[in-house]
């Protein structure tokens, strides 16, 4: 099970609840790790408040990351309000081949987080060491977890 960091950007109350969704998301998929990623509209970039890592050190130092909006897997589902699951290396992905590969990835999924019919941010979660990959399953149980946090936030 990951080890979880919440950034002091986000209410303490809010905090709670982010690591606690975080970790049923990480429990129901065995993800290797997750993140929620909030959008900064006065920028446009989203940026991960909430992160969840195999050791608590690597959850913080991804705390702060910052992506544009439409660049990425994330940053393309905040831009384009759409979810993506990956399976595979994505450079063996025709949407996603120009990427460069920051870790190595089996499967990894993108869900906007829709408030008001606005994204609010990003919730993703991978899986790096097993073999078993994400699913559309998992995507829609990742899709229900979008819309918890986007009630609460």
């Amino acid at each position: 099970m990951p080890e979880f960091a919440v950034s002091e950007k986000i209410p303490v109350e809010k905090r709670k609840m982010l690591e606690a969704v975080l970790k049923i998301l990480t429990g129901i998929l065995k993800a290797d790790g997750c993140s929620f990623m909030l959008r900064d509209e006065s920028t446009d970039e989203i940026e991960i408040v909430a992160s969840g890592e195999p050791s608590s050190e690597v959850a913080s130092r991804k705390l702060g990351i910052r992506i544009k909006v439409g660049e990425r897997v994330a940053g393309r589902s905040a831009s384009e309000k759409k979810p993506f699951l990956i399976v595979g290396d994505i450079s063996q992905n025709k949407e996603f081949e120009h990427l460069k590969k920051y870790e190595e990835i089996s499967s990894g999924l993108s869900v906007p987080v829709i408030k008001g019919g606005k994204v609010i941010g990003v919730l993703n979660a991978k899986k790096t060491s097993s073999r078993e990959i994400l699913t559309q399953q998992d995507l829609e149980i990742a899709k229900v977890i979008a819309g918890v946090i986007a009630e609460e936030m």
